[in-house]
């Protein structure tokens, strides 16, 4: 089911792409719009393909096949468009539901069933769109709320609604809420629940995939309670991510954070509370139209197993224009225990590196800056899950004693890497 989530994450963005291709009334371009989408889709690890295009001078039925690059989708995603053409205004009716029958035999019949009436029998996901004669429009896409007992299972699940507002230059708004869902099975006395998701993005999608603007999400809370011989606890609290981006001379530049207030994981033999979870990664020097081409590559890498040519020149197009990625602040507590972490790495920009002729990378290892600084509290070495690879980093050196602390000082400038103070030998 994690391959239908994220067809599911990337049907919302098929969908929206939909309704900016229909901005200008014009069929051209509408499909100027597939094609864009198409390539995106690509970057994602999915591929969308038309399955029915039917149209006349004032309607166009628009049916569009999702599916993963890989084949890891197991059942494709159908999204169906009804598009009107006025002079003054085009609507579109989304309806996106599963291609075919769900059939996995590990799977629970009547499990199977629930989910082929939910899923493929009726779409799962519904809205409208209305573009105003200028461009701007209005989007509201809504799943379907499920409230479900199957002999021992039972689901309850509210209805996700979306709302996206967007200009014919590109600049989007979107607002989208998840009150969550329960499902629980008296016989495996398992329960799960996902209390409220929320989800925003404001700023402007660009051609290369990359986002200009700010998005955010959001989870309440996670529950899995499961009772049975190896009884298991996993909770989750206030879990955020928040992820800016700009392009700047055609250069992205953003940074991304993670944060958490706790998480529960109880167990037979594990029993770990990690708290105050927070993670700030930022990156700068992103050619973006380099980036477009260069997941394009990886894309077709992941369908054939061959880097190509092309992929090696955007390789070197990334390495030459050099780049910047830091771990600002990266800390959490670990059963009452602080673990902290900064990082960074520069490659600068230089003329040197071919990826076809690897020992030309050995030029720019002295011109790559990099240092990691790590700080974690003596006392995380007792918590048995953590015992062996602790003592492993304190054994060959990569951490040492300071005080009430366990730390790591590394760098590597000029070609030089210390560790703790004192030189490491290379191994060229």
């Amino acid at each position: 089911m994690k391959y239908l989530a994220a067809g599911i994450a990337a049907t919302v963005v098929v969908v929206g792409g939909v309704t900016a291709g229909s901005l200008v009334i014009s069929d051209n371009k509408i499909d100027e719009q597939v094609d864009r989408l198409t390539t995106v889709a690509e970057q994602s690890g999915f591929k969308v393909s038309v399955e029915q295009d039917t149209n006349t001078w004032l309607s166009r039925q628009l049916s569009l096949r999702l599916t993963a690059s890989d084949g890891s989708l197991p059942v494709p995603i159908l999204i169906n468009n009804d598009i009107t053409q006025r002079p003054w205004r085009t609507n579109v009716q989304h309806e996106v539901l599963l291609d075919s029958q769900i059939s996995d035999p590990t799977m629970d019949p009547e499990l199977q069933a629930l989910l082929n009436r939910y899923l493929v029998d009726r779409p799962f996901l519904t809205g409208t769109s209305q573009i105003s004669a200028s461009g701007n429009y209005q989007t509201q896409l809504q799943s379907i709320a499920v409230n479900e007992t199957e002999a021992d299972w039972s689901v309850s699940m509210s209805p996700m609604t979306v709302d996206i507002a967007g200009t014919v230059s590109g600049e989007v708004v979107m607002q989208g809420q998840w009150p969550g869902m329960n499902v629980a099975s008296q016989t495996e006395s398992t329960q799960l629940n996902i209390a409220p998701v929320s989800f925003s993005a404001e700023g402007q999608s660009l051609a290369s995939g990359l986002f200009d603007g700010t998005q955010t999400a959001s989870i309440e809370s996670i529950n899995i309670q499961i009772d049975d011989d190896y009884p298991t606890t996993f909770v989750l609290d206030a879990l955020t991510f928040t992820a800016n981006g700009e392009v700047v001379d055609q250069l992205y530049s953003g940074a991304m954070t993670v944060s958490m207030d706790k998480i529960n994981i109880d167990e037979e033999t594990t029993s770990m509370i990690v708290d105050d979870l927070s993670m700030t990664t930022s990156f700068s020097g992103l050619e973006a139209g380099n980036y477009e081409r260069l997941m394009a590559e990886v894309a077709a890498m992941d369908s054939t197993g061959v880097p190509s040519a092309a992929l090696k020149d955007e390789a070197n197009v990334l390495l030459k224009n050099g780049f910047n990625i830091s771990f600002d602040d990266w800390h959490a507590t670990v059963n009452d225990q602080s673990v902290q972490l900064a990082a960074q790495l520069t490659v600068p920009k230089n003329e040197l590196v071919d990826v076809n002729v690897p020992i030309s990378l050995m030029g720019l290892f002295p011109m790559i800056s990099a240092s990691a600084d790590v700080t974690i509290d003596a006392g995380l070495v007792d918590i048995p899950e953590l015992y062996d690879p602790m003592m492993g980093l304190l054994m060959t050196g990569a951490l040492i004693s300071q005080g009430d602390e366990y730390v790591m000082n590394a760098s590597l400038e000029n070609g030089r890497v210390m560790l703790n103070g004192q030189p490491m030998p290379l191994p060229f």
